[in-house]
């Protein structure tokens, strides 16, 4: 499965881009203070830059947009079972994205077993005080991960009923 393909996905290779700026398009804080889950950013417009690798929520949280290598997939759930389409023309409340021509690969060490220990490793690898672009590729034994089904009204949006609306789903290969 390709969600979060490459942010979460462990354990072989931690590739970091090489000179790519990471920028915002929205903002995560004024979702829940202006409650504005509406339709943001358009992804055809930003999806004009070559090698484009972004991560944010579908407009009105009915799911989450991942976009590798200008590649737009859109994650949604239905029920437990996720439902994964290619959609280019898809617009999201905020995006994080960068441009990211070259990557630049590290060997992840094989003592890197868990999350904790991946963030940790990740965290070594990249400057401090900035936002960085990486992706990690490699087979995993099990993969969690969530997509946003948010049902209730803009109005309605708190901390609380965001994390709620989280469908989690691991999955065993």
């Amino acid at each position: 499965m390709r969600i979060l393909l490459f942010l979460f996905l462990v354990f072989s290779t931690l590739s970091a881009g090489a000179n790519s700026d990471v920028r915002v398009l929205g903002e995560m804080r004024r979702m829940f203070t202006a409650r504005d889950i509406g339709p943001n950013v358009d992804l055809a417009e930003v999806n004009k830059e070559p090698h484009l690798y972004a991560l944010g929520p579908l407009a009105g949280l009915k799911g989450e947009v991942t976009v590798a290598d200008g590649q737009v997939f859109v994650s949604k759930a239905n029920g437990k079972k996720p439902i994964v389409t290619i959609e280019p023309r898809v617009i999201s409340v905020f995006l994080v994205y960068a441009s990211v021509p070259a990557w630049r690969s590290v060997d992840i060490p094989e003592s890197v077993r868990t999350e904790k220990d991946l963030a940790t490793f990740v965290e070594s690898q990249l400057p401090r005080d900035t936002r960085s672009a990486f992706r990690v590729e490699g087979n995993a034994l099990t993969a969690r991960y969530h997509i946003q089904n948010y049902k209730g009204s803009a109005k309605a949006l708190t901390h609380e009923a965001h994390d709620a609306a989280k469908v989690f789903i691991l999955q065993t290969t």
